[in-house]
C-alpha cells in the first residue's frame, strides 16, 4: 500500500502566486491594455448577464415550466375522467347488480336457515339423481 503523497500550502502556492505576480506585472507595466482588458471583460460579463435573463431565464426555464404546467394539467383532466370516470362506472356497475342480493337479505336468521335448509335438500337431491341415473 502507498501513502499518500504530503499535501500543503506551499504546493498549491505557487498556483496563486505566479497569476498574481504576472497581473500585478502587467497592471504597473501596461496599466492601459490591463484597464481596456478589464472594460472588455465587464461588458461581455454583463452582455452574458443580458442573455442569461432573457434566453436562459425567460425561454428556457419559462418555456419549460409553461411545458410541466401544461403536463400536470393534462395529468391532472385524465386522472379525473378517466380513472374517476372507469372507478365510477365500477362501483355503479356493482351497486346496480347488488340490488337483487340486498333484497332477498332481510336480517332474519330464519330466513337465512331456511335458505341454508333448502340448499341442501337441493344439492342432496341433485346427487341422489345422479346416483339413481348412473346404476341404471
Amino acid at each position: 500500500m502507498t501513502t499518500p503523497q504530503p499535501v500543503s500550502f506551499a504546493h498549491f502556492g505557487w498556483f496563486v502566486l505566479v497569476p498574481l505576480v504576472a497581473a500585478a506585472l502587467t497592471y504597473f507595466f501596461a496599466r492601459k491594455t490591463f484597464l481596456r482588458a478589464a472594460i472588455a471583460i465587464g461588458r461581455c460579463s454583463a452582455a452574458l448577464g443580458a442573455f442569461d435573463i432573457e434566453v436562459i431565464d425567460r425561454l428556457v426555464l419559462g418555456g419549460a415550466a409553461r411545458l410541466l404546467r401544461a403536463i400536470a394539467q393534462f395529468a391532472t383532466t385524465c386522472d379525473v375522467w378517466v380513472v374517476g370516470g372507469v372507478v365510477q362506472i365500477i362501483a355503479g356497475t356493482i351497486w346496480a347488480i347488488s340490488i337483487p342480493m340486498r333484497m332477498l337479505q332481510s336480517g332474519s336468521l330464519r330466513s337465512y336457515m331456511f335458505a341454508m335448509v333448502m340448499g341442501l335438500i337441493g344439492f342432496l337431491g341433485y346427487y341422489l339423481y345422479l346416483a339413481r341415473h348412473s346404476i341404471r
